[in-house]
């Protein structure tokens, strides 16, 4: 049997008021280098999706993998904030600034830029 390193595919599917797209495409490639693109709030599956694709037998080939995650409907959106987090990261920001004798203020917009503060 021949198997191509060539490859395109799109699957999507409608997952608690979520539309989940996701898109493979590959090409020939001697050794395996994989690409993924997924919006900041998901992240954390990054790491998962390579030894997915090699546990499902993609060992060879230029992979690029887009996940596009959008919420649909009017329902209500849910926002937690990590506290606990939050404080500890706030903490490790002002130990920074004071051993480095840093200028500047640590403000809510220093804070939200770690994805970890916010939940969906």
């Amino acid at each position: 049997m021949i198997k191509s390193m060539t490859a395109f595919g799109r699957h999507t599917e409608i997952v608690n008021n979520k539309n989940i797209t996701v898109e493979i495409k590959s090409v020939n490639n001697r050794y395996f280098d994989c690409s993924v693109r997924i919006s900041r709030n998901y992240s954390f599956l990054e790491e998962k999706i390579k030894p997915y694709l090699q546990s499902h037998g993609i060992s060879r080939g230029k992979v690029d993998v887009s996940i596009t995650v959008e919420q649909i409907g009017g329902g209500d959106v849910m926002i937690s904030l990590n506290e606990e987090y939050a404080k500890a990261y706030f903490e490790a920001l002002m130990q920074l600034k004071e051993a480095l004798d840093l200028p500047g203020e640590i403000t809510v917009a220093t804070l939200q830029r770690d994805s970890n503060i916010f939940t969906l």
